[in-house]
């Protein structure tokens, strides 16, 4: 089980790729799945009509 699961999102990846429709789970503040079958959380939200832009590079705090 996850802390969040943020589902119904339009995303962008950042990679060129038209957006899609689906879902992204966090835990301990990091993004750990993106899709549709994303299981359970402690705390849903419907982000339908919103979107998520997903920034794939390593934060400072990641990189060391």
């Amino acid at each position: 089980m996850c802390d969040l699961i943020i589902k119904n999102a339009d995303i962008i990846d950042g990679l060129g790729t038209p957006a899609f429709k689906g879902g992204l789970a966090v835990e301990n503040g990091r993004i750990v799945a993106v899709g549709d079958d994303l299981g359970t959380a402690k705390k849903t939200l419907d982000a339908e009509g919103l979107t998520c832009l997903l920034y794939t590079s390593p934060s400072p705090r990641d990189r060391g």
